[in-house]
């Protein structure tokens, strides 16, 4: 078979796909949250829209519908998408998480709770998705320090100002999570002569004293040469002293 009759093989069988599933209603085999999911869409429903008005999971919030403040952010095979953008029909055969996932009955997500504590949420319309996008964060690698966490969460826009909760809210999560796992190292042998916990931990800063200096004497009047200075008391000294500029003075003051 040459190139042309392969590419032409593989036109037809992308036509004959696209003609099965379009453009009527389609048939989707989804996994949502862990659970199989038989849905009947149109090819131009969104992953938002079938979300909330076919499977009823209303914690995906829809606020701009064109992908610019982040409320609608799941996951998609653990990634962070958009799902006003995201057709449905493309999630076939992926794994779909949603806000309502991460609490496990009773017990919310550590995130969740560091929202809470942090007061990191005003409104709450934006909050799922900053939560969704705030737990990928760290499994990504991009919550080393604030600068990082700014910008990796810029996609997710909320209206009430409260960034510094957030990022707060994340540092705490962040900082338990490397806590545990710190803890969970074993530390080496004996005759190895440190400890890997002690190791990882950056070493204590010792403060130089201060060099005791004199304090500088200050000068009421403005810091000029000494010469100028000289000659400024001289000057002064002879106005006053000299003869006519006190009979002017007298007679000044005897005519009033």
């Amino acid at each position: 078979m040459s190139v042309k009759d392969y590419a032409n093989a593989g036109t037809a069988r992308m036509a004959a796909r696209l003609a099965m599933r379009g453009p009527g209603t389609v048939n989707l085999e989804l996994s949502v949250n862990g659970t199989a999911q038989l849905v009947s869409v149109e090819p131009r429903v969104s992953l938002l829209d079938l979300l909330r008005e076919q499977l009823d999971l209303t914690g995906t919030t829809k606020g701009c519908d064109h992908g610019t403040c982040g409320a609608c952010t799941v996951w998609v095979d653990g990634r962070r998408v958009l799902s006003c953008l995201t057709l449905a029909i493309t999630c076939e055969d992926r794994g779909i998480t949603t806000t309502e996932s991460l609490a496990k009955g009773a017990a919310v997500h550590p995130m969740q709770q560091a929202f809470i504590t942090h007061d990191a949420f005003q409104c709450g319309y934006c909050t799922p998705g900053q939560i969704m996008s705030a737990v990928a964060l760290p499994d990504e690698g991009h919550a080393s320090n604030d600068a990082e966490i700014r910008e990796w969460m810029r996609g997710n826009i909320c209206r009430c100002a409260v960034y510094p909760n957030i990022r707060a809210a994340i540092r705490q999560v962040r900082d338990a999570a490397g806590a545990h796992h710190n803890a969970a190292v074993k530390p080496l042998e004996p005759n190895a002569g440190f400890d890997l916990g002690q190791r990882l931990r950056p070493a204590p800063v010792t403060r130089l004293p201060r060099a005791t200096v004199a304090p500088r004497r200050r000068c009421r009047t403005a810091r000029r040469p000494r010469r100028l200075r000289r000659s400024a008391r001289r000057t002064a000294a002879s106005c006053r002293t000299e003869p006519g500029i006190e009979r002017s003075r007298t007679t000044t003051s005897g005519n009033t």
